[in-house]
C-alpha cells in the first residue's frame, strides 16, 4: 500500500496535524467546559511504581517551559505517579482534544462489531442509499468500513484549505465528503481525512438508531467512568466524526489505560480485545519524527517506537493533544495544551511536546534501566 504524504518542508505527521480542523481553528473558538467529577484516580509516588522520582519531576518542571501546555500526566502501574497543570488550568476543565477524538472513534467501531451492528468489510454506500446517484464514482461503491477506519478510501488528504472552506459552511456535512472526487482507487493509498472520520459518525447513527453520542454514552463513556465535556454537531445533528470531544485530561489517561488493559477495566469487558490489538497494529508505516522512530498508522490511533525501544501507540490531536500508551512501561502519558493557534505556531506546539515526552521521559527511563 502506497503512503502519500505531503510535508511541505516540514515533517510530514506535522503537517496532518496542524491542518487537520481546518478554517474554524483560524478564528480560535475552542471554548473550556467545566466536569465536577473528573475519574478519581489512585494517586503514589514515582519509586512505589519502580520510577525514579527525579525523572518525573524534572519532566512535569520541563512542562512549565512549554507556554501553551495545559496538563502532564503520567500513569504507570494504573496509578496516578505525576501530574501537574499549567497557565491556570484546572484539573476539572474539559478542552477540545481534536483529533484525540479519531481514537475514541475508533472504541467505538469496535464495540459496534462486537455488538452486531456492522462488519468492517461492509461497503460504506449500503448504509447510504439515499445519496447513491447514477452519476457518482461507481469506486465509491466499493469503499467499506475498513477502508474509512485505515484511511485508505480514497477522499482526499485534509491538506486542502478550499476543501475545508466549501466543507464547513455546507448545510450538509455528510453529503459534502460522501460528493468530494477520489484522489485513488479505494485501498490503495493512505490519506489522513477527517471526512471518512465523520461519515463514520454518520453511519454509525444510522445503523444503531441511536446517536453517537448516546451510542458512546451507553457502551463507552458510562462504563469507562469518565464524562464527556461537550461535543458539537453538524447542521444535520451528526456528531462530529474525529474532532471536537471535550475532555479531563485524568479522563483521557482513563480512556488510555483501558486501550493499555487491552479493553478490560475493574473487571468489566468494554472494548474487545482483538479489536485493540486490530486497532493499534501499524496498517501503513511512515519515517522517523524527533525521537518517535518508524511511525505508522492503525485504526485510528497512531503507532511508532519512542526513543528506538519503546513501542507505543498514541491519539494525537491539533496543537498538542496526545494520549500515549506505552505497553512494555505499563505506562500511559497524557499531554493537553491550547488549540486556539493558527497552524503553524500549533505544528511547532506538538512537535516540543513531543520532544519533552522523549527527552524528559522516555530517554531518562531508558537510561535508568526502566523498560
Amino acid at each position: 500500500m502506497k503512503n502519500r504524504m505531503h510535508s511541505r518542508g516540514r515533517v510530514a505527521i506535522l503537517a496532518l496535524v496542524a491542518q487537520l480542523a481546518g478554517t474554524e481553528l483560524a478564528l480560535g473558538q475552542w471554548p473550556t467546559f467545566t466536569v465536577g467529577e473528573p475519574y478519581d484516580w489512585e494517586v503514589s509516588i514515582p519509586e512505589e511504581q519502580g520510577v525514579d522520582p527525579q525523572i518525573v519531576a524534572e519532566a512535569l518542571a520541563a512542562g512549565e517551559e512549554l507556554p501553551y501546555l495545559n496538563a502532564l500526566l503520567v500513569v504507570r502501574n494504573g496509578v496516578l505517579i505525576g501530574e501537574r497543570y499549567y497557565r491556570d488550568t484546572q484539573p476539572t476543565d474539559a478542552n477540545t482534544v481534536l483529533s484525540v477524538s479519531k481514537s475514541f472513534l475508533s472504541a467505538l467501531f469496535g464495540i459496534a462489531e462486537r455488538e452486531d451492528y456492522l462488519t468492517l468489510d461492509q461497503p460504506m454506500m449500503d448504509f447510504f442509499p439515499d445519496y447513491v446517484s447514477a452519476g457518482m464514482d461507481r469506486r465509491k461503491l466499493d469503499i467499506t468500513l475498513r477502508h474509512l477506519l485505515t484511511m485508505t478510501s480514497g477522499f482526499p488528504y485534509d491538506d486542502r484549505d478550499e476543501h475545508w472552506s466549501r466543507w464547513m459552511p455546507s448545510e450538509d456535512w455528510v453529503g459534502f465528503c460522501l460528493e468530494l472526487p477520489l484522489d485513488d482507487d479505494p485501498g490503495e493509498v493512505w490519506h489522513y481525512s477527517t471526512c471518512s472520520t465523520h461519515i463514520a459518525s454518520a453511519l454509525l447513527t444510522r445503523v444503531s438508531g441511536m446517536s453517537t453520542l448516546e451510542f458512546a454514552q451507553e457502551y463507552l463513556f458510562d462504563p469507562l467512568g469518565i464524562p464527556i465535556g461537550g461535543w458539537r454537531r453538524d447542521p444535520q445533528g451528526y456528531y462530529r466524526g474525529g474532532w471536537d470531544m471535550y475532555f479531563t485530561p485524568r479522563d483521557l489517561a482513563r480512556f488510555g489505560h483501558l486501550f493499555r488493559k487491552k479493553g478490560k477495566l475493574d473487571g468489566q469487558r468494554i472494548i474487545p480485545r482483538k479489536w485493540v490489538r486490530k486497532t493499534t497494529r501499524t496498517n501503513v508505516r511512515g519515517g522517523n519524527w524527533g525521537p518517535i522512530d518508524r511511525w505508522g498508522y492503525g485504526y485510528w490511533w497512531w503507532t511508532g517506537r519512542g526513543t528506538e525501544i519503546h513501542k507505543m501507540y498514541f491519539a494525537l490531536g491539533y496543537g498538542g493533544q496526545f494520549v500515549i500508551n506505552i505497553p512494555k512501561l505499563k505506562m500511559t502519558i497524557v499531554a493537553t495544551a491550547d488549540a486556539n493557534y493558527d497552524w503553524g505556531p500549533a505544528g511547532d506546539h506538538v512537535d516540543a511536546i513531543v520532544d519533552l515526552i522523549g527527552e524528559s521521559l522516555l530517554e531518562p527511563l531508558k537510561d535508568s534501566g526502566v523498560r
